[in-house]
């Protein structure tokens, strides 16, 4: 995949899931972060050891991006 390939891709993605999120009510976006966060640590040890251990730091993290 191209440089300038991947880049439109990924900024058609960014403006898809600011719809999204822009879209859904405050707890249809809960509902949806804890549908995600749980169907990744399904499907990824590695993460779902991360979800488990690191939990504090997901919640500092998403703090600070709204700070």
């Amino acid at each position: 995949m191209s440089n300038e390939y991947k880049e439109a891709n990924d900024e058609r993605l960014m403006e898809s899931v600011y719809e999204i999120v822009d879209s859904l009510t405050e707890p249809a976006a809960r509902r949806l972060l804890e549908d995600m966060l749980f169907t990744q640590g399904i499907d990824s040890e590695e993460f779902s050891w991360t979800i488990r251990r690191q939990t504090k730091f997901f919640i500092e993290q998403a703090e600070k991006a709204i700070a």
